[in-house]
């Protein structure tokens, strides 16, 4: 099997890392940026995020990219998944004009004017 030097450098980095700082490897890759979505979406939050994520050696910087990400795409579904009310904003210009002349406003006919 053959590694290349970037990669051979890369995993004595890891080494080091872990036997002089307490570092823990990542179980798999991406593993630390996959659970940016689950503390986004905690109680823990931001600050739980932080305390995980440098437990694999990462810094602030990187983990706050992944955490803003994920806080986005959290906002982005929640937004994408409402559905206005399809009832509201049908309202008959012609009929308004005619109740707005008459004063009289009939709410059966016209739900517009409980708006």
């Amino acid at each position: 099997m053959k590694i290349s030097i970037p990669k051979l450098r890369h995993m004595i980095r890891k080494v080091i890392q872990e036997h002089v700082h307490g570092i823990k490897p990542e179980p798999a890759e991406g593993y630390v940026q996959d659970h940016a979505d689950i503390y986004a979406d905690s109680a823990e939050g931001w600050d739980g995020y932080l305390e995980f994520g440098q437990t694999y050696g990462y810094d602030e910087d990187q983990l706050g990219e992944w955490f803003d990400a994920a806080e986005d795409a959290l906002f982005r579904a929640g937004r994408d998944s409402y559905e206005p009310d399809i009832l509201r904003g049908k309202a008959d210009i012609k009929q308004l004009e005619d109740d707005l002349e008459s004063g009289r406003i009939d709410l059966v006919k016209n739900p517009y004017a409980l708006d």
